[in-house]
């Protein structure tokens, strides 16, 4: 796991309570670099507040090997960012992007 990776899971590991302001914005520097949530557009604004919250909310979790976070059609309550390790999607797997 290279320095990045590591930051993030440490910032995401402090109880959401006790982040900094620089914490917050150290973890929204980084989803803001993550394709799929830096899509231009007039909900830019919208999403980038969702971001900081989620910045201010979130929390790590290590997920074990072969555990089934939610199946099709399941309504679910969270959602993951992929740091380490590979998830699988129907058929296709997918990989944590390379910094």
């Amino acid at each position: 796991m290279d320095s990045e990776n590591a930051a993030i899971i440490r910032l995401f590991s402090i109880p959401p309570n006790q982040r900094s302001p620089a914490d917050v914005a150290y973890l929204h520097a980084f989803l803001r670099t993550i394709e799929g949530l830096n899509v231009p557009g007039p909900t830019l604004a919208h999403r980038d507040a969702d971001l900081r919250d989620l910045c201010r909310i979130g929390v790590h979790r290590r997920v074990p090997e072969d555990v089934l976070l939610y199946r099709a059609g399941e309504q679910c309550d969270c959602w993951y960012i992929l740091l380490t390790g590979s998830v699988l999607i129907e058929t296709s797997m997918f990989l944590p992007r390379a910094w």
